[in-house]
């Protein structure tokens, strides 16, 4: 190899390097996060909705969303499917039934947001007396990845179905029923005392007799 061949061949290993270096500098700049906490705080924990009417759009309630770290950030909101149920719960059949007032919130450091959370169960009487449970998902984003994220367990009860007509004349006549005992086991009494009574009564006289 001649001394020409031999200066190519190092200028080219020259150059290789110089590229290698700039695509990891590249990647780190990517990669690497901006300086700062990050950090999330959410309330409340978990929250009720008890009574619900299938049929009716309601105002869950309202999740206070606090940025606790140093930086400017931007937090998704989002229905999350549970990884465990609260005995007797089971999960809510269709997530496109909550629903929020806005979907993404962007929050100074130690400033707090609100998102309003919205319900709507569909009118169907198979949804009555049901109980669900789903969780809300408040996720922190930072150079389009989540960085910190929190979960809301929500609980949802609807309306037990209402009584038939049957069903309230039974009542009404279980009630009857009831009272009619009642007062045939106080006349009952008062009849066994009246005899007693009597009884003695009469003992008495002929005694005197």
């Amino acid at each position: 190899m001649n001394k020409n061949e031999r200066g190519i061949k190092n200028k080219n290993k020259d150059v290789l390097r110089v590229a290698i270096t700039v695509a990891i500098l590249g990647i780190l700049f990517f990669v690497m996060p901006v300086s700062g906490k990050t950090g999330i705080s959410v309330g409340p924990a978990e929250f009720r909705v008890d009574n619900v009417t299938p049929g009716q759009r309601i105002t869950a309630g309202t999740l206070s969303v606090t940025n606790t770290g140093d930086n400017e950030c931007t937090y998704l909101v989002s229905v999350f499917e549970p990884l465990s149920f609260r005995e007797g719960y089971s999960s809510l059949p269709d997530h496109s039934w909550v629903s929020f007032d806005k979907t993404e919130i962007t929050i100074p450091p130690g400033e707090s947001g609100y998102v309003n959370v919205f319900l709507e169960v569909p009118d169907k009487k198979e949804y009555l007396n049901k109980d669900w449970e789903v969780w809300i998902n408040v996720g922190g984003v930072k150079g389009g990845m989540i960085t910190t994220e929190v979960f809301v367990r929500m609980l949802i009860s609807t309306k037990a179905e209402p009584a038939s007509f049957f069903s309230h004349i039974m009542d009404f006549v279980r009630d009857k029923a009831r009272i009619i005992a009642v007062v045939g086991v106080i006349a009952l009494c008062i009849g066994i005392s009246a005899y007693v009574i009597k009884k003695k009564i009469t003992i008495t006289i002929r005694r005197k007799d």
